[in-house]
């Protein structure tokens, strides 16, 4: 598998315009009283119903099992994604924390890595959340990425509760119906995480956030095929960013 960055200065121009029964009482052992005590005759007790008291127990239906294609918690730093060190950022392991970090020190900046898997359909789901950096900074996933044009969707939260769908297209553009917005679902703080996950798959793209459908939009054009990881800093630089747990199912 290869995997390869990309780096795109843009002006986020639009983007901002854009996760019981009851027991009987016991008794001491009777006596006889010392004379005899003539009992007046009573009828028989009525018979009472049985009444039951086994709670009806209603099973939560649950998911039906994906098939998973392939998993990357990020603890082998050799399962091929990029890694890059200079003083404008970061892409590479961090191998006592056990995740990928992408950090970008550039303002306006969006920054990728993509892997050459050859998934023009694919859901995939990922556990993200921001380290350091001003806050309205957007990490995500991207999908139907083609390096020769770098055109590729992309879908992105913030920790400030923000979600949005775009287009890498030579720079960012959101995609109409997904323009950036705030939601309830998504954790909100430095360090919140959060569990992404995407849908490409046919003419439609979808993006959930904690197990909460954000956006199904239609996919109008056709791109490539693979997939990636992606950083934009908006409100200022150094946005630093944490990914684990990527599962890739079949869609």
């Amino acid at each position: 598998m290869m995997c390869k960055s990309g780096k795109a200065i843009f002006f986020l121009i639009g983007l901002l315009v854009l996760l019981t029964g009851c027991a009987s009482p016991s008794m001491d052992e009777t006596r006889q009283p010392e004379s005899p005590v003539t009992e007046p005759a009573t009828e028989p007790p009525t018979a009472q119903s049985e009444i039951s008291t086994e709670e009806t127990i209603t099973e939560t239906p649950t998911e039906a099992p994906r098939d998973v294609l392939w998993r990357d918690d990020f603890s082998d730093v050799t399962s091929g994604w990029e890694r890059y060190r200079k003083l404008d950022g970061v892409l590479d392991y961090v191998e006592e924390e056990g995740v990928y970090q992408m950090q970008v020190q550039a303002e306006n900046n969006l920054w990728w890595v993509y892997k050459d898997e050859a998934l023009p359909d694919v859901t995939m789901a990922v556990d993200v959340w921001q380290v350091g950096g001003p806050d309205g900074s957007l990490y995500g996933l991207m999908c139907r990425y083609d390096p020769d044009t770098t055109n590729g969707y992309v879908f992105l939260i913030s920790n400030d509760g923000q979600a949005g769908v775009g287009l890498n297209d030579q720079g960012f553009r959101s995609l109409r119906g997904g323009e950036l917005a705030k939601f309830d679902v998504i954790n909100t703080g430095m360090e919140a995480r959060n569990t992404l996950e995407v849908s490409c798959v046919g003419e439609t793209l979808k993006m959930s956030v904690n197990g909460e459908l954000l956006f199904t939009l239609p996919a109008g054009d056709s791109l490539g095929e693979d997939i990636g990881l992606a950083v934009a800093t908006v409100q200022g630089s150094g946005a630093d960013v944490y990914f684990d747990n990527l599962t890739v199912y079949q869609p």
